[in-house]
């Protein structure tokens, strides 16, 4: 299934991209090549940027210049860690979504996620959506497991008295959310297109201390577990399932190399290490998913771009958040 790039009011689409150190910065060429193709070709509605590495020198002018060149606003993780100063950043265009709350999370993660609540931008009473742009530590599978159990709290679920019967059930409802990211970590879907990665005999010994378990030989899958386990729905395994994309909308983010476990002629494939998730009745929502890669291959990773109708998106929103049975 082809990605129609022509503008489209009865969508929302959302890109997840780790743009690899910000391309080195907003002055560069090839900044201004991936920022201009994202503009462009891909057009995005919300942006979860991870690798914003540059754009908070001098007054932030890397994060004003992507959002001139985007036509969108909005806003940096608060902080960055000494270690890597690579923040999170989360755009969104301003015709369809309005940021109505931003909120910082700097406690327990390697990278603070980018994570505030939107609504769209054509009505004052409309539902709010939470969205979270992440990038989980590339060095600790544990302090991976740590930084997802924070995460499914984004989408809440709360409990209410049923005025027409007290006695009975309480009611439920949900905060609608979405997080994409950089997850340094795989999946455990049965429905992968190769093996993961055998990090067992890697050339590149830190990657294998970086991404497997405490035994060392099993791949890290536990953020994806977490998500999942928490009622979240990763998109491109849902149109994979459910939108008939075929194998295209589960194909590797990585480039794959062969010293960190990629192995071409036993099968393998580069791995999926970014995700996009949503909870509740939004995947419902969802009309396409789609790997895409800027055409220069200036980042280390693939993009992933999520398209939503978008009447059943704010429909699937509002429905979430209104008091009803548990189902």
């Amino acid at each position: 299934m082809g990605i129609d790039m022509a503008r489209d009011a009865n969508e929302i689409r959302v890109l997840t991209f780790n743009g690899e150190h910000d391309f080195g910065g907003h002055t560069t060429e090839a900044w201004k090549a991936v920022y201009g193709w994202i503009a462009d070709d891909i057009r995005p509605d919300i942006m979860l940027l991870q690798e914003a590495s540059h754009a908070r020198k001098d007054g932030r002018r890397g994060l004003y210049a992507a959002m001139h060149r985007l036509g969108m606003t909005g806003f940096l993780a608060e902080t960055s860690t000494v270690e890597s100063p690579n923040p999170p950043a989360i755009l969104v265009n301003p015709a369809k979504i309005r940021i109505v709350a931003r909120y910082p999370q700097p406690t327990g993660r390697w990278h603070e996620p980018a994570q505030c609540r939107i609504t769209r931008a054509d009505r004052e009473d409309g539902p709010e959506v939470s969205l979270a742009s992440v990038h989980l530590c590339a060095r600790s599978a544990t302090l991976r497991l740590q930084e997802a159990e924070l995460m499914p709290h984004w989408g809440q679920v709360g409990q209410v008295d049923n005025p027409d019967d007290p006695d009975g059930p309480r009611l439920q409802w949900t905060v609608p959310c979405i997080i994409g990211g950089d997850f340094n970590s795989y999946s455990s879907s049965a429905h992968e297109l190769a093996p993961l990665p055998d990090l067992t005999n890697t050339a590149d010994r830190n990657h294998r201390a970086h991404r497997t378990l405490p035994d060392r030989r099993t791949p890290d899958t536990q953020p994806w577990d977490t998500l999942t386990a928490a009622g979240f729905r990763d998109l491109a395994l849902f149109a994979y399932l459910h939108r008939g994309q075929g194998e295209q909308a589960m194909q590797g983010t990585s480039h794959g190399r062969t010293d960190q476990g990629i192995d071409p002629a036993r099968g393998q494939r580069p791995p999926r290490i970014d995700f996009t998730f949503a909870n509740g009745s939004l995947p419902g929502a969802l009309r396409s998913s789609h790997v895409i890669e800027d055409p220069n291959r200036h980042s280390d990773h693939k993009s992933l771009l999520n398209v939503f109708e978008a009447e059943p998106f704010w429909e699937a929103a509002q429905a979430m958040l209104t008091p009803h049975l548990p189902v």
